[in-house]
């Protein structure tokens, strides 16, 4: 069900996108707590990453994806949830922490617009991506 509520986020009213974006901050964070993610890739996990942390089994899988031996269920929901990162930077726990400095420093405007609830649809990966073309 949450699975279903997270793929159609945008049809959702506003107080059930709020939470299902906080649970998904969480997930992300700590993938262990990613049900589906655990469920569909737990043999891909076995095999790849039984030497990582729980909370970077996610980065451990990415990392693996394009494996010959990377189960195609399994690749499909490494897909996804790459793509929930994108869409906002408080999703990626590993662009959060490599940006931390930056993200302040060239987008705060954006951050001045929004809610600790609403999602920045990309706006800041965004703002990120033509900081780094400019220089």
């Amino acid at each position: 069900v949450i699975e279903c509520l997270k793929e159609n986020k945008r049809q959702l009213t506003q107080r059930c996108h709020q939470k299902i974006f906080k649970l998904q901050e969480v997930e992300m964070v700590d993938p262990e707590l990613d049900y589906q993610l655990m469920r569909v890739c737990k043999h891909m996990i076995r095999r790849f990453c039984t030497e990582s942390e729980g909370k970077n089994t996610l980065q451990c899988l990415k990392q693996n994806k394009n494996s010959e031996l990377m189960d195609p269920k399994c690749k499909q929901m490494i897909t996804k949830r790459q793509i929930t990162q994108n869409t906002d930077y408080r999703l990626n726990p590993v662009l959060r922490k490599a940006c931390k400095a930056d993200i302040p420093k060239f987008c705060q405007p954006i951050l001045n617009k929004a809610t600790p609830d609403s999602e920045l649809e990309g706006q800041v990966i965004g703002c990120l991506k033509l900081k780094y073309a400019d220089q």
